[in-house]
C-alpha cells in the first residue's frame, strides 16, 4: 500500500526521529526543547495496478479489468453486478481497490460546496482514506485486513449472481468470523489501537449493510463505533488520521442516537470543539453540531410522557423552547450554506439528468447542486422532521402551550401544521432517492441517505400518521 504520511513534524522528518504526532508539539520537540513547526496535511496516494492509477479525478478503471468485468445491470434497481468467475483476490491492495471502486462516487468535475478546494476529499468517505495509512502503520494489521476483506467479499456477494455466489458467501462468513474474533481480542488487550479498531468496525458495519446477517446488525456496529469513540475521548481525534475517522463516523453515531432516542456524548461542548481544534469543520459537520442535541430531547420527551398530565406543563414548555431554538439554528445554517453557492441548493426535476427514465418515475424528484450538498440537506430535513414531530406531539397533549410566540417562531397556524411539516420533510428525503440512486454514486449514494430516511420514518411513526 503506497502511502505518504504527513503526521510527522518537520523537525523529526529532517532529523529522522520517530515522531508521535502529538499537537501542538510532538514529544521529541518538547524533550529537546525545540519549537515544533507543525504538520502538513495527510496526502493519500491511491493504489496502482499494472502501472495505472485506479482512483483518479475522472472515470474510474475497474481494479478487476484484467480478468473480470464490471457492468451495470439492466434491472430497474440498477444494482452493480460483478463477473468474477476467473478472478481470485489475494492482497489487501486488491480488496482496498474493490472497496474504493464501489464506495467512491464520480464527481465529474462537480463542485462539492461553494469552496471546493477547502473541503475537497479524494474518496468522499473520510474514514476510507485512512485505511491504507492504518494498514501500513498499525502494529498488527490482522484486524483491519480481515475486516477489509469482509467488506470486499460482501460487495462481491451482493453483486455477483452466478453459480459461484455460495462460494463468495462462504468466504465472507469465514472472514467475518475472523474479524469479530480479532476485534474481540484487540479490545480485550486494550493496546490503544483505537484508530485501527474503529476503521475495522466501519468495514464490518458496511458489510452488514450490504449483506445483512441480522436485521439490526449494522446498527449494532454503529453503536460499537460510538462507544469506542467515547472511551478514547475527544483529544484522541485531533490528529490527521483520527480526525478523518471522526468526521466519517460522526453522522452515523448522531443519527443512530436519534433512532434509539438515547443521549449522545457528541452533544457536549468538548466533542463539538476539541476534535476541530486544528481542522475547520465542513458545512455538514457544523450541521451535525446543531442536530446533536436532538437525541437527548427525544429521551426527555419519553420521560415527559411517563408523567401525569398535570405535571407535564413546565417540562414540555422547556423542551419546546429548546426545539424551537434548534430549528432556528438549522435555518441559520441553511442560509449560510446558500450564501456559499451560486444557485439553488436543490430543485424539482421532470427528467433525470444522469439516465433516461420515464417522466412518471421522475416526477416529483429533487436534484441537488452536488453530492455533499445533497447529503447535508437530507440530514437537515431529518433533523427538522424530528423537531417538528416532537413539537406536534407535545402540543397535542398540552394545547394550552400553543401560544402566539410559538406560532410566530414556527410560522404555523396550528398544531396540524407541525404534523404537515414533519410529513413534508419526510417526503423531501424520499424525493431525493433518485439522485442518490445514480449509478455514478455507487453504493455511497444509498449508504449516505439510509439513516436520514430512517430518522424521518421514525418521526412519522411518532406522529401516528401515514404518508
Amino acid at each position: 500500500m503506497k502511502v505518504k504520511s504527513r503526521s510527522v513534524c518537520q523537525n523529526c522528518r529532517q532529523r529522522k526521529y520517530s515522531c508521535d504526532g502529538k499537537r501542538p508539539s510532538c514529544s521529541q520537540c518538547i524533550a529537546t526543547k525545540r519549537d515544533c513547526p507543525g504538520y502538513e496535511a495527510v496526502t493519500f496516494l491511491p493504489p496502482k495496478t499494472s502501472g495505472q492509477q485506479i482512483i483518479s479525478s475522472g472515470p474510474l478503471e475497474s481494479p478487476i479489468s484484467r480478468e473480470a468485468s464490471l457492468s451495470l445491470s439492466g434491472s430497474s434497481t440498477g444494482c452493480l453486478i460483478l463477473n468474477l468467475s476467473a478472478f481470485r483476490w489475494s492482497t489487501d491492495e486488491e480488496f482496498f481497490a474493490l472497496v474504493t471502486e464501489y464506495f467512491t462516487p464520480y464527481f465529474n468535475g462537480q463542485e462539492q460546496y461553494g469552496r471546493p478546494k477547502k473541503h475537497f476529499s479524494t474518496l468522499c468517505s473520510p474514514w476510507l482514506e485512512t485505511v491504507p495509512l492504518l494498514l501500513d502503520t498499525s502494529r498488527s494489521t490482522t484486524l483491519l485486513s480481515v475486516s477489509l476483506r469482509t467488506l470486499g467479499y460482501s460487495i462481491i456477494a451482493k453483486g455477483n449472481r452466478d453459480r459461484r455466489r455460495s462460494q463468495w458467501d462462504l468466504c465472507r462468513a469465514e472472514s467475518y468470523t475472523k474479524a469479530v474474533h480479532s476485534l474481540s481480542n484487540k479490545i480485550a488487550e486494550d493496546d490503544g489501537g483505537c484508530n485501527e479498531s474503529a476503521a475495522a468496525i466501519m468495514c464490518l458495519c458496511l458489510a452488514e449493510w450490504l449483506v445483512p446477517t441480522s436485521r439490526e446488525g449494522w446498527i449494532a456496529h454503529i453503536r460499537g463505533i460510538g462507544r469506542m469513540m467515547e472511551m478514547c475521548g475527544p483529544e484522541s481525534f485531533t490528529g490527521p488520521i483520527a480526525h478523518q475517522l471522526f468526521i466519517g463516523f460522526r453522522p452515523l453515531v448522531i443519527l443512530e442516537a436519534c433512532i434509539s432516542r438515547q443521549d449522545t456524548f457528541l452533544s457536549s461542548v468538548e466533542w463539538q470543539t476539541i476534535p476541530f481544534a486544528f481542522h475547520e469543520p465542513s458545512p455538514l459537520q457544523t450541521l451535525l453540531s446543531h442536530g446533536s442535541i436532538l437525541p437527548s430531547v427525544l429521551r426527555r420527551v419519553q420521560t415527559t410522557d411517563s408523567l401525569p398530565l398535570n405535571e407535564r406543563g413546565p417540562l414540555c414548555e422547556g423542551v419546546i423552547a429548546e426545539l424551537i431554538n434548534t430549528l432556528q439554528e438549522l435555518d441559520k445554517w441553511e442560509r449560510s450554506l446558500q450564501a456559499t453557492i451560486n444557485g439553488p441548493l436543490c430543485w424539482p426535476i421532470t427528467s433525470c439528468p444522469s439516465s433516461p427514465r420515464s417522466s412518471s418515475s421522475v416526477a416529483g424528484s429533487l436534484w441537488f447542486y452536488s453530492l455533499p450538498v445533497a447529503t447535508a440537506m437530507t440530514h437537515l430535513w431529518a433533523f427538522r422532521a424530528v423537531s417538528f414531530s416532537q413539537i406536534a406531539h407535545l402540543l397535542s397533549s398540552n394545547p394550552a402551550l400553543f401560544t402566539d410566540t410559538i406560532r410566530i417562531c414556527l410560522n404555523v397556524s396550528g398544531i396540524e401544521n407541525c404534523h404537515q411539516q414533519t410529513v413534508a420533510f419526510h417526503r423531501m428525503v424520499c424525493q431525493s432517492m433518485l439522485y442518490f440512486k445514480q449509478g455514478t454514486l455507487r453504493y455511497y449514494g444509498a449508504a449516505s441517505v439510509t439513516l436520514p430516511l430512517r430518522v424521518t420514518q421514525m418521526a412519522i411513526c411518532l406522529l401516528h400518521v401515514g404518508v
